[in-house]
C-alpha cells in the first residue's frame, strides 16, 4: 500500500478532533452527573418539605379529635364547657396558624327561631343566622360554638352550607366519616383577607350504625371544625441557614383544585422579581381529602452549592492533551520510509480493530450520512436477529424504533446527528422478533481526508440486564423506604469486625440526621443519656446475647434536641462459625408511649372516680369475676364482704349472699333462685328490685360491655319506695274524698235545678224573676258538670271506670259526634269538615264507643269555642296496620309551646283561651285518662300555618275492618 503525502498533516488533526470529542463528552458527563446529584438533593428536600407539611396540616386534626372526645364524654355541654376546654389548650404553641376550634350544629328551617332563642339563652346574647350567599336551604349548618370568641367572634351564626366551597367539604366529611378540608377560602374572622382554609370532623351518635352514607347522615350529631390561616400554619416552613446551602430552598404551595393560579396559591417563600430556578422539584401532596400542589425550587445559593468546576476541569484537560498530542504528532518524520513503515502499521492494526468490531459482543453500526447502513458486524445480528443482508441502506430507527421507544432520547439522538456530533445515551429498541432491549449508545461521526462528513460510526451495548436489575434495585429501596415511612420503623446493621453502622433513611430520619449522612456508633451514642448509654454499649458488647437485650425501648434526644421513645430490636448474623455483624430495626414509639401514660393516668382518674361514687359499683370480666368493685359495694353485703375480691366468680358470690339469708326471696329456695338470677345477669340487660332482709330495697342495674365485661350498679332505693308508697295513699286518699264529696253534692244540686225549672216556668210574666231563675239554673248545670266531671276523674283514676270494649268504626264516630254538635258551630258561624273520600273509609277500632264519643265531643266543643267566626273545623283520620289517628285542626290562636302539655293537667286551660272560654278545665284531663285506658294517646300541637291540632292515637282492632254503618 503506498501511503499518501497528507497523511502526517491529517493524522494529527484527527487525533485532535477525536480528542476534543472525547473531552467534551467527558465534560457533559460529568455535568449531567453535576446536575443529576443536584436533582436528587432537591427531590429530598421536597420530600423533607412535604412531610413538614403533612405534619403540620395533621396538628389541628389532633385538637379537633380531643375536642370530639370531650364532646362524647359531655353530651350535654354548653357554651361555658367549651370555651374552657378550647381554653385549656395552648394554641399558638400547639396548633399555629389555627385561630380556634368550632363546633357546627345541622338545624333545619323550622328548629332554627328555637336554635336561635336557646344560642341566645345560652351566654351569646348577639347571636344570629349569617349567610354568605341569599340562597335558601333545606337545611343550615350554623356555627354553634368557636373559641376563642375574641378572635373568632365574626364566624359566630354564620351558615358554613350557604357558600359552595364550605359545603361541598363539610358534605364529602359526612359522607366519607373522615376530616375533610376545604378549597382555598378567605376567612371571615382574618382581617387580612389571607388565604385560608376549614378542617372539617364529623361527629356521629356513639353506637349508632355507620356503614353507610345515608346511615351516617342519620348518625350525624354536627361537625367540629378549625379555621386555619395559611401563612400562619406554614411560618418558619423555610429556614435557610448559611452553613448548609445545600437546603436553600423556595417553597410554593398551591390548592391543586383550583384553576386559577393567582387564588390557588397559598404560600411563596421565593422573593419578588427573582428568575426562575434551573432546579426545581414538584409534589402532589394530599391532606384531609384535598390535594395540593408543592413546587420546591432551589435558591441562588443552592444553584452556586450545585455548581462544580469538575467539568470544565476535565474540558480544559482533555484539549489540553490533544493539542499536546497532535503537536507531539506533526513533529514526527514525515519520511516516506517512516510513512511507509507507519502505514503498515496503520494497516495491521485496521485489520485487527476489524476483526475485533466483526467479532466482538457489541453490536456494530456505519452509516453513510443519510444514516442508512452500510456494514454491521456479527454481534449486530445476534442482538436484533436481521442479518446483513435484510439491513443494507436501511435506517437504525425504522429497524428497531417502536412507539415506546423515549421520544426525547430520539429528538436529541436527531439534533446531534443532524449537526454532525458525536452522540451517548441509553434507547430501549424492539428486535426482530419483538423482544424489547435496552442499548448504551455511542455514536461518532466520520470524516474523510478533508473533514467531510462521510457517514457515522455507532457501538451498542445490551444493558437490558443492568436497567432490569437498576429498576428493581430501585423499586425494591422505594418500598423499603415507603413502608419504614408509613409505619415509621427504620432499619440499622452494625459490622462487628468493622465497627461501622449503617442505617436507612428513615432511621436517619427517627434519629434526626439529614439524608445522605454517613452514621457512626458514637452519633448514636450522642443521643443517649448516660445510662441508656450504658445499657446500649453493653448491650453491644454482649452482642445482644440475652433474649431482654434484643427488643429495647430507650428515651433518647435526637440530633434536632427533640425528646422521643424508641424502640430498637436486633438479632445476628453468623458467619465462619461466630456472629458477624448485628441488624435490626429501630422504630419512633413516642404516640405510643404517651398513649400508654394517657391510659394509665385515665384509669387512675377512672378509679379515684368510682371511688367517690355514692353508689355502689361493680365490674365482672367475660368469666363472671370481679375485677373491681368500690367499697360501697362490700357495705352493701356485709356478710359476704370478705368475698368481694379480684377473681371471686358472680355465681359463688349470689349463693353465699342467698345461703346467708341475706336475700328474703332465696329463703327455702336457693338453688332455683342462683339458677334465676343467673340468667337475669347473663342476659346483659338487667334492671330489677331486690330486697335485704335488714330492710333496705336495691335497684340492681347491670349492663354487658362490647368486649363481654359487665357493669354493675346497686342503688339504695328504700326512701324512695317508701315515699312512693305513701304518695299513692294520699293519692287514693284524695280521691276518695273527691268521690264522697261529689256524691254528697249531686242530691243537692239536683233539687236546686229542679226548683230552679219551676221558678223560671211560673215567673215568664215577670222578666226580672225568670232571669233570675235563669242564672240560677245555669250555675247549678254548671256546678252538676264540674261534679261529673270530678266523678270522672275519681273513677278513672282509681281504676272503677270499666271499659266496654267493643269493635267499632272511628268514623261514624266522629260523624255523630260532628252531627250532635251542628248547632254549636252554626252559633259559633264555624263550618265542621270532615275530611274523606267517597265511600266512607273504613277506620276500626275496639272501643268503648260512649267514652271515646266524650273525648271526641270535648275535642271538638273546644275547636269550636276557640275558632274565630267564618272559618272551618276540619276533622281527618288515618289507618295503617299499627293503628288509628284522628287528627282534629281549629283556626283559632293555637297553644303556647310550652303549654302544649300542661293543658291536660285538672284545671288547667291555655292562657290565649282562658279569658271567656267558660268550662271547668277538666275535659281535657278526662280526656287523656280514657284515652290511656283505651291503650292509646292524645296529643296537642299546633299547625304550621296557624291554629291547634288534637291528634287522638287508638290501637287497630284485631277484628276485620267493620263496614261503614257500624257503630259502638
Amino acid at each position: 500500500m503506498s501511503p499518501t503525502p497528507a497523511v502526517p498533516t491529517r493524522l494529527p488533526a484527527l487525533v485532535l478532533l477525536v480528542g476534543l470529542c472525547i473531552s467534551a463528552a467527558a465534560g457533559l458527563a460529568l455535568q449531567h452527573g453535576v446536575e443529576a446529584r443536584a436533582d436528587t438533593l432537591l427531590q429530598h428536600n421536597a420530600e423533607r418539605v412535604a412531610e413538614e407539611i403533612e405534619r403540620r396540616f395533621r396538628l389541628p386534626l389532633y385538637g379537633l379529635r380531643g375536642a370530639a372526645s370531650f364532646l362524647a364524654a359531655s353530651p350535654q355541654a354548653g357554651r361555658e364547657a367549651f370555651r374552657i376546654h378550647v381554653a385549656s389548650r395552648d394554641l399558638p404553641r400547639e396548633f399555629p396558624g389555627v385561630r380556634g376550634f368550632g363546633f357546627i350544629q345541622r338545624v333545619t328551617p323550622g328548629q332554627l327561631p328555637g336554635f336561635i332563642a336557646a344560642q341566645r339563652a345560652d351566654g351569646a346574647p348577639d347571636f344570629s343566622l349569617k349567610r354568605l350567599s341569599g340562597q335558601p336551604a333545606d337545611e343550615h349548618y350554623v356555627i354553634r360554638f368557636i373559641e376563642p370568641m375574641q378572635a373568632n367572634r365574626g364566624a359566630l351564626g354564620l351558615d358554613v352550607g350557604s357558600e359552595s366551597r364550605r359545603r361541598t367539604a363539610f358534605e364529602h366529611a359526612i359522607a366519607s366519616g373522615q376530616p375533610w378540608m376545604t378549597q382555598v377560602i378567605t376567612l371571615e374572622q382574618d382581617p387580612l383577607r389571607r388565604p385560608g382554609f376549614l378542617l372539617y370532623l364529623p361527629v356521629f351518635t356513639r353506637d349508632a350504625p355507620q356503614a353507610s352514607t345515608e346511615q351516617r347522615q342519620a348518625a350525624l350529631v354536627g361537625l367540629l371544625y378549625a379555621p386555619i390561616v395559611a401563612t400562619e400554619l406554614l411560618d418558619g416552613l423555610v429556614q435557610r441557614d448559611p452553613e448548609e446551602p445545600e437546603h436553600q430552598i423556595d417553597v410554593t404551595l398551591s390548592d391543586a383544585e383550583l384553576d386559577d393560579p393567582a387564588a390557588a396559591r397559598i404560600f411563596d417563600s421565593r422573593a419578588a422579581g427573582l428568575r426562575p430556578s434551573r432546579f426545581e422539584a414538584r409534589k402532589r401532596v394530599r391532606l384531609s381529602g384535598h390535594t395540593f400542589n408543592l413546587l420546591v425550587s432551589g435558591t441562588p445559593e443552592f444553584e452556586r452549592h450545585a455548581r462544580s468546576a469538575s467539568p470544565w476541569l476535565a474540558l480544559a484537560i482533555g484539549v489540553l492533551a490533544s493539542t499536546l498530542l497532535a503537536v507531539l504528532l506533526s513533529q514526527q518524520t514525515l519520511g516516506r520510509r517512516n510513512a511507509e513503515v507507519r502505514a503498515r502499521r496503520m494497516s495491521a492494526d485496521l485489520a485487527r480493530l476489524s476483526r475485533v468490531a466483526r467479532d466482538t459482543s457489541n453490536a456494530v453500526i456505519i452509516t453513510d450520512t443519510r444514516r442508512r447502513i452500510t456494514w454491521v458486524n456479527h454481534g449486530f445480528e445476534r442482538l436484533t436477529g436481521y442479518r446483513f443482508d435484510e439491513v443494507i441502506d436501511r435506517t437504525p430507527a425504522e429497524l428497531l424504533q417502536f412507539e415506546g421507544t423515549d421520544p426525547g432520547c430520539i429528538r436529541r439522538m436527531r439534533a446531534a446527528l443532524d449537526a454532525g456530533q458525536a452522540f451517548g445515551g441509553e434507547i430501549c429498541n424492539r428486535d426482530k422478533h419483538g423482544d424489547l432491549h435496552w442499548i448504551e449508545l455511542d455514536i461518532q461521526p466520520l470524516h474523510d481526508g478533508e473533514g467531510r462528513l462521510t457517514g457515522f460510526f455507532s457501538i451498542q451495548s445490551d444493558v437490558t440486564e443492568r436497567k432490569l436489575t437498576e429498576a428493581a434495585l430501585r423499586a425494591s429501596e422505594a418500598f423499603l423506604d415507603k413502608a419504614g415511612r408509613i409505619g415509621g420503623v427504620g432499619g440499622w446493621s452494625f459490622d462487628l469486625n468493622t465497627r461501622t453502622l449503617r442505617w436507612t433513611e428513615q432511621t436517619g430520619r427517627i434519629l434526626g440526621f439529614e439524608p445522605g449522612h454517613l452514621p457512626t456508633v458514637q452519633d448514636v451514642f450522642q443521643c443517649c443519656d448516660e445510662a441508656t448509654r450504658q445499657r446500649l454499649q453493653q448491650a453491644i458488647e454482649t452482642r445482644f446475647a440475652a433474649g431482654a437485650d434484643r427488643d429495647l425501648e430507650l428515651a433518647i434526644t435526637t440530633a434536632r434536641g427533640a425528646a422521643l421513645w424508641v424502640r430498637l430490636v436486633a438479632e445476628g448474623e453468623y458467619a465462619d462459625g461466630g456472629m458477624a455483624r448485628i441488624v435490626g430495626t429501630l422504630q419512633d414509639i413516642t404516640a405510643r408511649r404517651a398513649m400508654e401514660d394517657d391510659v394509665r393516668r385515665n384509669a387512675a382518674l377512672l378509679r379515684g372516680a368510682i371511688d367517690t361514687l355514692d353508689e355502689a359499683f361493680v365490674l365482672y370480666d367475660p368469666q363472671d369475676r370481679i375485677v373491681f368493685c368500690n367499697d360501697k359495694y362490700r357495705q352493701i353485703y356485709p356478710t359476704i364482704s370478705h368475698m368481694l375480691q379480684p377473681g371471686a366468680r358472680f355465681e359463688d358470690i349470689i349463693r353465699a349472699a342467698a345461703q346467708r339469708g341475706q336475700v328474703p326471696a332465696a329463703i327455702g329456695q336457693v338453688e332455683p333462685w342462683v339458677a334465676e338470677r343467673l340468667a337475669q345477669h347473663r342476659q346483659g340487660n338487667t334492671d330489677l328490685v331486690q330486697h335485704l332482709d335488714d330492710g333496705r330495697i336495691l335497684r340492681v342495674v347491670e349492663r354487658r360491655m362490647h368486649d363481654g365485661h359487665t357493669v354493675g350498679f346497686r342503688i339504695d332505693i328504700t326512701d324512695l319506695v317508701r315515699a312512693t308508697e305513701a304518695a299513692e295513699r294520699a293519692n287514693l286518699a284524695k280521691s276518695e274524698f273527691i268521690a264522697t264529696i261529689s256524691h254528697e253534692l249531686r242530691t243537692p244540686l239536683q233539687s236546686i235545678m229542679g226548683f230552679s225549672d219551676l221558678g223560671m216556668h211560673f215567673a215568664q210574666d215577670q222578666e226580672q224573676f225568670r232571669q233570675m231563675f235563669t242564672d240560677i239554673h245555669a250555675g247549678g248545670q254548671r256546678m252538676l258538670t264540674l261534679v261529673n266531671g270530678l266523678l270522672d276523674v275519681a273513677k278513672i283514676t282509681e281504676g272503677d271506670r270499666t271499659l266496654q270494649l267493643r269493635p267499632a268504626n272511628l268514623a261514624q264516630l266522629a260523624t255523630d259526634v260532628a252531627r250532635e254538635l251542628h248547632s254549636l258551630a252554626d252559633q259559633r258561624q264555624v263550618r265542621l269538615q270532615l275530611q274523606r273520600a267517597d265511600p266512607l273509609p273504613q277506620w276500626p277500632v275496639e272501643v268503648d264507643g260512649f267514652r271515646l264519643q266524650q273525648v271526641i265531643r270535648n275535642v271538638l266543643a273546644n275547636a269550636i269555642r276557640f275558632s274565630p267566626a267564618g272559618s272551618t273545623v276540619e276533622i281527618d283520620g288515618q289507618a295503617t296496620a299499627a293503628g288509628v289517628t284522628l287528627t282534629i285542626r281549629d283556626h283559632g290562636p293555637g297553644i303556647p309551646a310550652d303549654e302544649l302539655e300542661t293543658i291536660f293537667d285538672a284545671f288547667v286551660q291555655s292562657s290565649r283561651t282562658r279569658d271567656g272560654a267558660g268550662g271547668t278545665g277538666l275535659g281535657l284531663t278526662i280526656s287523656r285518662k280514657i284515652m290511656r285506658a283505651h291503650g292509646g294517646r292524645i296529643e296537642a300541637g299546633n299547625a304550621p300555618d296557624g291554629g291547634a291540632l288534637m291528634r287522638l292515637h287508638l290501637p287497630a282492632a284485631p277484628a276485620q275492618p267493620l263496614d261503614a254503618r257500624t257503630t259502638a
